[in-house]
């Protein structure tokens, strides 16, 4: 994924439509803590990057991700600024 310039909202929802197919196939395997949480901290990253730039077309700063801690409404307003649709001119962060 390009980090610089603008992605559309398919380009944020495809992510973690391929990540969640990994998931599954790595929890039925036989492995080592130590591999999953290597795989996990590389999907975490890689999910908070996704999520920023998809705040930032929104025109929200990426800081807005951490409401998701906020308990029982955090995530809902999260998820509910991440499925809007970006914003068609360029704003404060590109």
């Amino acid at each position: 994924m390009d980090r610089s310039g603008r992605a559309s909202r398919s380009e944020y929802w495809y992510f973690f439509r391929a990540v969640s197919p990994t998931n599954r196939v790595l929890a039925f395997l036989p492995t080592r803590e130590l591999l999953l949480l290597a795989v996990f901290l590389a999907q975490m990253m890689a999910g908070t990057g996704a999520a920023v730039r998809q705040l930032h077309d929104t025109g929200r700063p990426g800081w807005m991700l951490l409401l998701s801690l906020i308990p029982l409404v955090g995530g809902i307003i999260v998820l509910a600024f991440l499925t809007q649709k970006p914003e068609p001119h360029p704003n404060q962060y590109g």
